[in-house]
């Protein structure tokens, strides 16, 4: 529950609403300050992944690193709606799909062009 401060006793209804509406927003706008700075970390953790999963020959721990490609790319999915990066979403949208109904099936190139397309999205949008 937030507490009101002694400025804010005694004032009406629709002013208590809006003074937490201005602590939300500026709440949300810290949050979206950082975001680029949490986004390319999570982008760089999906390289090296990518990376891993395309090194090994063995299917299981290639499994596990899409695995974690994909719940990242998930995470960014989310993320990236709730923040107005609407192309970084949609690119981050594409690769969970994919991996969700392909994963292993799913070759290098073809992952690595989702990547691609994510790595543009935010360099568009975020850098």
């Amino acid at each position: 529950m937030t507490k009101v401060s002694p400025a804010d006793k005694g004032a009406s209804d629709e002013d208590c609403v809006s003074v937490r509406i201005r602590r939300a927003e500026a709440a949300i706008a810290n949050l979206k300050a950082n975001f680029g700075a949490w986004v390319k970390a999570d982008i760089d953790s999906i390289g090296v992944h990518f990376e891993a999963a395309f090194a090994t020959s063995d299917p299981i721990k290639r499994a596990a690193e899409l695995e974690a490609l994909r719940r990242i790319s998930h995470n960014i999915k989310g993320q990236g709606g709730t923040f107005g990066c609407h192309n970084l979403s949609e690119a981050a949208a594409a690769l969970d799909s994919a991996l969700k109904a392909r994963g292993n099936g799913l070759d290098r190139n073809a992952v690595g062009g989702m990547v691609a397309n994510l790595n543009a999205a935010y360099r568009d949008e975020l850098a």
